[in-house]
């Protein structure tokens, strides 16, 4: 199971965020990756109780498929939960379709706590005209994030909502800035120059700060970053990609992500070379483990190294 659904409760948030925002169709989908990827009965009930609230009866219905599909041993349960939400309109109880793929969105990896609504969603936001620009800039650039928040309240301008989506990714709450960062990619440069390639860098970095991998790939690719935030960006998704395979015991891959990594960066960290031994160790390489672990137990002996030569030598 991916490790990050221990923390679901950010993807209930990221979904409570694009509820305040006027996106129903967007925290739908968060609701839907949701269930594919954290298909414990108790995870799959709290998360469609909470769709009910947003979900047409023909989106939820679909999201019960989906359930079915990631869980065939719950269909019972299941079933009686769709009949519960749905009332009587509910179908008949289904047999489980075949599971569907399994998607790499993934709810975050740090609680964080729901921000005041705006008083407007920010799609509604005029580009410019909130008076507070220059400070909120001046205290972002100051990395004065905590009182960039607070200076920044209930946004006026989507440029000052632009601002704000910094500081508060700064600050650690990436599932707020999200929201801030894709109304701004929404406005693009009529906010001002380049906000549309930087916004769609900031959801991209959003995304990857919780963890949701392919969202934050699949949001850098749709500008043309500078060759800094494109190698940024590649870094961290090459990385957790490579975690996540080996998580899932997909080592061929993870060793591929963790070579391409080093590839790009010039060198790998330790803790990822470690898990790159093991992941050749795991997939039958054991003289090429052998090696990585005796080159990484001599830079710095530890435990980690020492069990690790042991696992290689059999012993």
């Amino acid at each position: 199971r991916i490790m990050s659904c221990e923390r679901i409760n950010n993807a209930w948030l990221l979904s409570d965020m694009y509820v305040l925002a006027d996106q129903e169709s967007a925290a739908v989908q968060t609701y839907r990756n949701t269930v594919r990827s954290c298909n414990s009965f108790a995870q799959m009930q709290t998360t469609l109780e909470k769709a009910s609230g947003v979900a047409s009866r023909s989106e939820l219905s679909s999201m019960f498929d989906v359930a079915r599909g990631a869980n065939r041993s719950e269909t019972e349960r299941l079933n009686a939960l769709e009949k519960r939400l749905l009332g009587g309109g509910a179908p008949a109880p289904r047999t489980a379709a075949a599971p569907e793929p399994r998607t790499n969105s993934q709810p975050a990896p740090r609680t964080q706590t729901a921000a005041a609504p705006a008083p407007g969603a920010p799609s509604r936001l005029p580009a410019q005209g909130d008076g507070r620009i220059a400070e909120i800039r001046r205290l972002k650039e100051r990395e004065q994030y905590a009182r960039c928040i607070a200076a920044s309240q209930n946004p006026r301008s989507l440029d000052v909502l632009y601002e704000r989506s910094w500081c508060l990714y700064g600050h650690g709450r990436p599932t707020e800035s999200l929201v801030g960062f894709q109304a701004s990619a929404a406005a693009g440069d009529a906010i001002g120059p380049n906000v549309r390639r930087d916004a769609h860098f900031g959801m991209s970095l959003s995304y990857l700060n919780m963890n949701m991998t392919e969202q934050g790939a699949q949001a850098a690719s749709r500008v043309r970053l500078t060759d800094t935030q494109r190698a940024e960006v590649e870094g961290i998704v090459l990385d957790q990609r490579g975690v996540k395979a080996y998580r899932t015991g997909s080592y061929r891959q993870a060793i591929g992500y963790f070579n391409a990594l080093e590839q790009s960066k010039g060198s790998l960290r330790r803790d990822l070379s470690i898990l790159r031994a093991y992941a050749l160790l795991n997939s039958g390489q054991r003289a090429e483990a052998k090696s990585e672990f005796e080159r990484l137990h001599t830079q710095l002996a530890t435990a980690e190294t020492r069990h690790g030569l042991n696992a290689a030598l059999g012993n």
